[in-house]
Order: C-alpha cells, then structure tokens, then sequence
C-alpha cells in the first residue's frame, strides 16, 4: 500500500501519474477535501494508494501551553 499526503499538490499529481489516466479519472471523480480515498494502484507498484488530507490544527491555548513549557527548558 502506498500511503499519499493528498494536500501536497506535487506528491499527489506525480503518483496520479503514474498510477496512470484510469486511477487518475477515479481520483478526481471520487475525492473529497476532507474524506479519505483508497483506490487500486493502478500502474504502480503498490496494490493500494490511500489519498489522505493532511491538516494541522494548532489552538491558542497548545501554542501558549508550548511556550511555557520551552520558557521552563530554557531555564534549566
């Protein structure tokens, strides 16, 4: 199985490429922002390609929270 980052335009086309037009025409009829999509592997040499959206989700609070922590390293 190959494991694809789906927001990263250049990984995403370079392996719709080669898994070649049938894999390709699936992609963009099936895909949707937000969900997973596994499909074949096409002309590749993976049996799978699973399209995964990576997101970062940084709160207020998680970056106030690391700054302290790294304020309290600093001062050992």
């Amino acid at each position: 199985m190959m494991i694809c980052v789906s927001t990263s335009n250049n990984l995403r086309d370079s392996i719709l490429r080669r898994a070649g037009p049938t894999i390709e025409a699936q992609y963009k009829n099936l895909y949707h922002s937000k969900d997973a999509l596994l499909l074949d592997g096409g002309l590749t040499a993976a049996r799978k390609i699973l399209f995964v959206p990576w997101q970062t989700e940084i709160e207020g609070t998680d970056t106030a929270e690391t700054k302290k922590v790294n304020s309290s390293l600093n001062k050992i």
